[in-house]
């Protein structure tokens, strides 16, 4: 029988290919992604079985924003570190900055886009991209507090091989690349509880080769010892695997676990002699208790580290240099060995003691100092070498963990010769992934870690002191600002946020404070705060909002660094199509409906429901048989992008109403959108005027009234009045219609000239002609009101602006406390031509309002009836008359006055004065002995003073009676006068014949004519006796009283023994 393998081996591969098809046990074990202050040392961790098995490119972590369901990053798992392998499970971790803060957010895992694990942290939502599109998340049900501290994460605990065995913890002291806190990776089982404790060995337990150990046991059923040469274990015995020991490590029997860990023990005794070793050599052992039965391990470790002794002198010292690097910063993007960078020397001198060779330098290990701040240097530094002075030293292997690195140059060792010294430089260089002002410090401690081939000299131990670096601050420099989580589209006034980071070329945040500002590009206005600081290395715009849909770029900058983002802005927005539509719907008769019309409604970027609804009296549909006739329709979302909806109109009532309104189209989040109905109601009833004023414009009404006004005003308006209120008709069908007609109309509510007007539509029923009156409501203008629109009212005792005739126009009526306005609106009133009354008047007609003023239609010649007035002739002067006491004859006295006033005269006011009195209407000039005063137009003469002077002409000396009459028609009032003649004496009389003086009274001049030949003396004094003028007199002289003051003055002359006093009046 013949067999060939080629069918077996497809057998074998497509097995191997559905295994890895169906069987990748993974998941996301431990993440941090919040923190007090700046987040730092963002990551996420994952445990992969049987990692040697798969391609790890195949394996991604998505990163999930939880607002919109998309995916904001992606990493593949041969990106991530390797940590710790347990019992097969390899444990991978990233630092990954910008990881977001949830409510919520989360992460994918998948293999070959195959979704593994969807979970989210604050909250779940649905996938909407990526391999968890319409996924909902998974929420852990624990989460991080702003507040707390950077060294811990969110991790999963307990012990399990599948996700399912393991729960999420609150917020612990975070483990990347290492077991979680209480976690075990294997086969479930229970371990022993408490593990093998070692003694410490005596000098006795150790030689050039050989260790013998003790210890004390622990609960287990037996125990597993494991040695690693030069370095601690990192591997522990899987569970469920029994080892095969070799206590002698240069036969090549004991079994390895993982790389360098040999079982060298396996049993329940309590003591192990371990040969074949190197002598100066360091050892690491580590003890494990187990139960025989199904070989569970307990894996807390017991660990213990042993030198062995070695027989040449200690005569090696490490020491430091005599200057060492100087203290300076590293700059981030350091990130290969051409840009290696100087920071530690050492010196290691061979003293030359008795033994005579020298030291052969085999492990150089640089720990770090008290002033590190890094954590994990396997983390930060990418690598690292040794210079001589001369060149850099070729090593046999390089070891970069978390607290030191270490030189490893077996087989290649470093030789420093007897009696000879040499210096080390210790150069690094970076990792692209860094925090911005960590501190790197380097030291070679007292308890070095230095190792040296057994066959030269050793080194002495302890140091007398430690070995110090200088402080490197790391330096992110950033080269760029980077917005994160920007969104697509957003609705137009909503609100938004960028969070910005500044980072260098290799993303890692600058953490430097620097103001920040973000400007718009486009045509709206952006809101919110548009200012904020960059602190460590970030800052959150989380109020903005724009208000115009479009795309829109923003530039956000410092003073040396800027980025521009694009985001589109959408409104949701309704719009109707009503091109085919009438708004206008014919009238029907309740309870029929009408024909139905229909319009077009669209929609665009609508997050809500859209709801429609019909005014009273209008029913819609989604289609035009009104199967589900309703006045409200909903419209979903999803559902529609365009719809047809019918309308119909259906009254409600047999009542003759006009329905009216707005088909009102709206959502939550777009503006609402009016299609404007109506229809009337076919049936009409009988209404109060009042009643009809209260409806809308549009409704057809039915109303009775008597005729007020209008005919004598317009062609084709009336008004007419019932017991309830007046309002204006208008229609060419009115031109027959007069004042006093009881009509019935029908006709529409419209607005003309800003008055309410019922359009009449039907032919006007007249029930009486020309033969009803109502008597108007007689008010005062104060007493008017808005009620009494279109109503016939009548004003009492007012007055009318204005002179002569009516025209057409506008005339002003008032009384003493408000004012009210009279219109003529045709040429054909009966008012035209007729005289405007200055009397008072009752006025009549109908009321109307324009603006702040009322209006009164007057609408016959009697409409305006003027009322008689009083004649009255006011004198006022004293009870006795006027008297004047004495005055010389041919002289003239002091001029006394009197006032007089008259109202409603029927003609001029004549005034006539008795002989040797005279009257004017000035004081100094203009007298005469009668007087005429005009009256105006209503008869009335303002009041006025009266200047009456004696002036007694008779010669007889004695009393002299007379009187001032005044007479106006049947008006005759008179006042008594009365004087005193005095008659001039001889003296008195020669002296007067001397001077003459003229003329009296003057504004600048003065002439004194003496008829004597002599010479005399003048003085022009004032009342006080103050001297203005003084001189000599011949003949004939002139004073020139010019700059002298409007005043009474006194004129002073002497001549031929006798003086002559005059007084003289300056009126100018």
């Amino acid at each position: 029988m013949s067999f060939s393998p080629k069918p077996a081996l497809l057998v074998l591969i497509l097995l191997f290919y559905c295994f890895n098809l169906i069987a990748q046990n993974a998941w996301i074990n431990e993440f941090h992604y919040d923190n007090d202050g700046g987040d730092v040392g963002e990551f996420i961790e994952v445990v992969l079985q049987d990692a040697d098995s798969y391609d790890l490119n195949l394996f991604t972590v998505h990163l999930y924003n939880g607002s919109n369901g998309e995916s904001y990053g992606a990493h593949s798992l041969d990106s991530f570190d390797e940590g710790i392998s347990e019992n097969g499970f390899t444990v991978f971790y990233k630092n990954i900055p910008g990881i977001q803060n949830g409510a919520p957010d989360g992460f994918s895992l998948d293999y070959d886009n195959t979704l593994i694990q969807f979970i989210s942290y604050e909250g779940s939502f649905t996938g909407a991209g990526g391999v968890a599109a319409g996924m909902p998340s998974e929420d852990i049900g624990v989460e991080v507090p702003a507040s707390t501290p950077i060294e811990t994460s969110l991790q999963l605990s307990g012990n399990g091989i599948i996700t399912s065995d393991f729960s999420w913890l609150e917020p612990n002291e975070k483990t990347p690349g290492h077991l979680n806190n209480e976690q075990n990776l294997g086969p479930t089982c229970i371990p022993p509880a408490h593990q093998a404790v070692f003694s410490i060995p005596t000098l006795g337990d150790i030689s050039d080769d050989k260790i013998t150990l003790n210890w004390t046991r622990g609960n287990g059923d037996a125990v597993v010892v494991v040695v690693k040469e030069n370095s601690p274990v990192n591997e522990n015995p899987i569970n469920g695997t029994p080892y095969t020991a070799g206590n002698d490590l240069s036969s090549g029997l004991a079994e390895e676990i993982g790389v360098g860990n040999f079982v060298v023990y396996e049993g329940s005794g309590n003591s192990l002699d371990i040969t074949g070793l190197t002598q100066g050599t360091e050892y690491h052992f580590s003890i494990f208790e187990y139960y025989a039965a199904d070989f569970c391990y307990l894996t807390e470790v017991e660990s213990l580290t042993v030198f062995t002794t070695n027989s040449f002198d200690k005569d090696s010292k490490i020491e430091a240099p005599e200057t060492q690097v100087r203290k300076t910063y590293i700059p981030s993007i350091l990130n290969s060995e051409v840009d290696a960078v100087e920071v530690f020397k050492f010196k290691i001198t061979d003293l030359g003691t008795d033994d005579g060779v020298s030291t052969l330098l085999k492990n150089v290990v640089i720990e770090k100092s008290i002033e590190n701040t890094v954590s994990d240097w396997s983390r930060v530094i990418k690598g690292a070498k040794l210079n001589d002075g001369n060149s850099d030293l070729n090593i046999n292997q390089l070891s970069i963990n978390q607290d030191q690195i270490e030189f490893d140059f077996t087989g290649n060792e470093i030789e420093i010769l007897d009696g000879e010294s040499k210096e080390f430089s210790l150069l690094i260089w970076l990792e692209e992934t860094q925090m911005d002002s960590d501190t790197l410090a380097f030291e070679i401690s007292e308890n070095h870690k230095f190792q040296v081939n057994p066959s030269g000299s050793s080194f002495q131990y302890p140091l007398s002191s430690p070995v110090s670096s200088q402080a490197f601050n790391i330096e992110v420099q950033a080269t760029e600002l980077v917005v994160q989580n920007i969104p697509q589209e957003v609705y137009v006034r909503d609100t938004f946020e960028l969070r910005i980071e500044a980072v260098d070329i290799n993303g890692n945040i600058d953490l430097s404070s620097r103001n920040l500002r973000i400007s718009s590009n486009g045509s709206g206005s952006l809101s919110g705060a548009t200012d904020r600081s960059l602190i460590n290395g970030e800052a959150l715009f989380d109020d903005l909002a724009y208000n115009f849909a479009e795309e829109n770029s923003f530039t956000i900058s410092t003073d040396e660094l800027s980025v521009e983002v694009i985001i589109s802005f959408i409104e949701p927005i309704i719009s109707i199509d009503k091109s085919s539509f009438i708004s206008e719907f014919e009238s029907i008769k309740f309870p029929n409906s009408s024909k139905y019309q229909s319009y077009h409604v669209f929609t665009e970027n609508i997050r809500d429901s859209v709801c429609i609804i019909a005014p009273e009296g209008f029913q819609l549909s989604l289609n035009s048989n009104f199967e589900n006739e309703t006045n409200t329709l909903f419209l979903k979302r999803e559902s529609f992008d365009e719809t047809e909806v019918f309308v119909r109109f259906s009254p409600m009532d047999a009542n003759g109403k006009l329905y009216q309104g707005n088909i009102i189209h709206f959502s939550q989040d777009s503006d609402t959108v009016n299609l404007a109905v109506s229809g009337q109601e076919g049936t009409l009833i009988l209404s109060s005027i009042r009643s009809v004023k209260e409806k809308q414009v549009g409704e057809r009404v039915k109303i009775q009234g008597v005729v007020i006004g209008g005919s004598n005003h317009f062609e084709n308006k009336r008004i007419i009045q019932d017991e309830t209120a007046g309002i204006v008709l208008e229609s060419e069908k009115l031109a027959n219609v007069n004042f006093g007609d009881s009509l019935e109309v029908e006709g529409v509510l419209t607005e003309s000239d800003g008055w309410l007007v019922v359009n009449v539509e039907s032919e006007v029923e007249i029930f009486a002609s020309d033969s009803i009156f109502l008597e108007p409501n007689s008010l005062t203008i104060p007493e008017i009101d808005e009620n009494m629109e279109f109503q016939r009212i009548e004003i009492e005792n007012i007055e009318i602006s204005g002179e002569g005739h009516f025209e057409r126009g506008e005339y002003f009526v008032f009384d003493d406390a408000d004012t009210v306005i009279l219109k003529i609106k045709s040429n054909n009133h009966s008012l035209i031509g007729t005289e405007i009354p200055f009397e008072k008047v009752n006025l009549s007609g109908f009321i109307s309002k324009s603006q702040h003023f009322f209006n009164i239609y007057p609408e016959f010649l009697q409409d305006v009836e003027i009322i008689p007035r009083e004649t009255l002739l006011t004198i006022n002067a004293p009870k006795d008359g006027l008297n004047f006491g004495n005055v010389f004859l041919d002289d003239s006295s002091e001029p006394r006055s009197y006032k007089i006033a008259a109202e409603n005269l029927p003609e001029d006011l004549n005034i006539s004065v008795s002989e040797n009195f005279e009257m004017s209407l000035l004081e100094n000039s203009n007298y005469t002995s009668e007087l005429v005063l005009p009256i105006n137009r209503k008869g009335n003469i303002p009041e006025i003073d009266i200047y009456v002077r004696f002036s007694p002409r008779q010669a007889k000396g004695g009393i002299v009676n007379g009187e001032i009459r005044h007479s106006s028609g049947d008006q005759k009032m008179s006042i008594a006068l009365k004087g005193i003649e005095e008659l001039i004496t001889s003296n008195n009389r020669s002296l007067k014949e001397k001077i003459v003086i003229y003329p009296n009274p003057t504004s600048a001049y003065l002439r004194i004519k003496l008829n004597s030949p002599n010479e005399s003396h003048y003085q022009l004094l004032g009342l006080d006796g103050v001297i203005f003028l003084e001189g000599e007199i011949y003949r004939c002289h002139t004073l020139d009283l010019v700059g002298l003051d409007k005043n009474v003055y006194f004129l002073k002359i002497r001549i031929d023994g006798d003086e002559y006093v005059q007084r003289i009046i300056i009126q100018n």
